[in-house]
């Protein structure tokens, strides 16, 4: 999620939007990497050059799908091939087969006879099973011709059509990115050399907003941890409850059998259980109480910061104690009388309920932080949502504004007339928590759409006295985009 959001930035900035009849500003290939065009000029010729490549991507529109339905029937004339080769083996097997059969019946020693073969005395004896034999290879013999034909026509025809059919798509798909990827270079070139004051503004806007969702994810991701462990522990909690409301019931199984002077062995074997069940009780909670602590341990520290409210009371829990039946109470169960174990047994009791009542608030306390977790989940995924906006927003303001910086260097670069520019452009918006106002706002009075405002450009006319045309720079690459540990802001 973080790395599909942090290039979002130039996924936007790569798309196809246009600026003007065929000029379309072409998507830059996964994987390829872009030249350096520092030194061309941004005239007239690096214009018609530019528009002569967005004819030929114009006349390669569609070319990816031809080549899927290309591929695709290469890939089914080579398996109807597979399937004739397969059929055309099998039916030679299948006459060698019955040659060996008709074979066997003229020189074997055995089956040449027929009173050897009782299955054949009711159905013509060994001549009656030659001429079935003969009958099938003749008729795989007819089919084989067919066969053969047809596994000669795909050889040679059918598949190598095919094949060159694939071939040319894909020299026309790989011309076609490459086309792309020097449009989007000179493109992006020639803004790279005339940015303007409010192109600076906004690209500052856009890492703000990438900072501030990158910022929200990493928290997000933080506090889902700690859902997760939160849920974790307490589902050990609730099998600690079960644990000790079944040794209690136990301990009160073997207080009714010494009331009634019942069995020995039976009594003392539901003391045991209980122990058992106690000591299990306390390893779930034990286990339950490391997995709290860690999820606890996991609470990201912006979490508070940026949302105090619906984060208020996240990691405040008690971690219960299971009190065991002790080596006391186990001496006077072994070695005391009727009252004597049935006072262990009282003391056994108390210590299970004062154990349940511990790990009950604990339980309580653990759903209650699972609920402060929802909440601010709730609270991150609006503030998440309300970034991706902002971000979205100050993308678009970047594609359209370097659109009005290359119209104006094509304006300038043709000697044409330029577009009247808005009367109001767009404002940089970054988040309010990074970037001051000032650092993105324009100058007052000053309307960076104004031709005289918004670049350094000049005149590229080349008459005496005047000065040589822009130069494009190189497009600075964007590095994959790592994951960085989110900081408080």
């Amino acid at each position: 999620t973080l790395s599909a959001t942090a290039a979002s930035r130039s996924g936007t900035l790569q798309s196809h939007w246009r600026e003007g009849g065929l000029n379309r500003v072409p998507a830059l290939a996964a994987g390829r990497q872009l030249t350096t065009m520092a030194g061309v000029p941004v005239d007239a010729k690096f214009f018609r050059h530019y528009d002569d490549l967005g004819n030929e991507a114009q006349s390669l529109t569609g070319v990816e799908g031809g080549l899927a339905d290309a591929k695709q029937v290469l890939q089914d004339e080579q398996q109807r091939l597979k399937k004739v080769k397969a059929q055309l083996a099998h039916n030679r097997k299948k006459q060698k087969y019955h040659e060996k059969r008709i074979d066997d019946c003229h020189n074997h020693c055995v089956k040449s006879k027929t009173f050897c073969q009782p299955c054949l005395w009711c159905s013509g004896g060994v001549e009656g099973k030659i001429a079935r034999e003969e009958q099938k290879l003749e008729d795989f013999k007819a089919a084989e011709p067919g066969l053969v034909a047809k596994e000669k026509k795909l050889e040679e025809e059918t598949v190598p059509a095919a094949q060159k059919r694939k071939d040319g798509l894909e020299d026309q798909n790989a011309r076609k990115e490459e086309i792309n990827n020097e449009r989007l270079q000179m493109y992006e070139g020639a803004i790279a050399g005339s940015p303007s004051p409010l192109l600076t503004a906004l690209n500052q806007a856009v890492a703000t907003w990438e900072t501030a969702l990158n910022t929200e994810l990493q928290i997000q991701a933080g506090v889902q941890e700690v859902g997760a462990g939160l849920r974790a522990a307490l589902g050990h909690y609730q099998q600690a409850m079960g644990l000790l409301q079944q040794a209690l019931m136990t301990n009160r199984g073997a207080q009714i059998n010494n009331v009634l002077d019942g069995n020995e062995g039976i009594e003392r074997m539901q003391q045991m259980q209980r122990n058992m069940m106690m000591n299990q009780a306390k390893r779930a909670v034990e286990e339950g109480a490391s997995t709290l602590e860690y999820a606890l341990g996991r609470i990201p520290p912006q979490a508070a910061q940026r949302h105090p409210q619906a984060a208020a009371g996240l990691g405040d829990v008690n971690i219960p104690h299971i009190r065991q039946a002790g080596l006391g109470v186990f001496a006077m169960e072994v070695f005391g009388g009727d009252g004597v174990q049935f006072a262990g047994g009282l003391i056994a009791g108390a210590k299970i309920r004062s154990s349940m009542k511990g790990l009950e608030d604990c339980m309580q306390a653990v759903s209650q932080q699972i609920a402060i977790c929802d909440s601010l989940l709730i609270a991150i995924s609006m503030a998440v949502a309300e970034r991706q906006h902002g971000l979205l927003t100050e993308q678009q303001k970047v594609v359209t504004e370097k659109m009005r910086i290359f119209q104006e260097l094509r304006d300038r670069a043709l000697n044409r007339t330029p577009v009247a520019a808005p009367v109001q452009p767009p404002v940089a918006t970054p988040v309010a928590e990074f970037v001051g106002a000032a650092a993105v706002a324009p100058p007052p009075g000053v309307n960076p759409m104004s031709p005289d405002n918004a670049t350094p450009m000049r005149s590229v006319g080349m008459q005496p006295g005047m000065q040589p045309p822009p130069m494009a720079q190189p497009y600075p690459q964007q590095p994959n985009p790592q994951q960085p540990y989110a900081q408080p802001y």
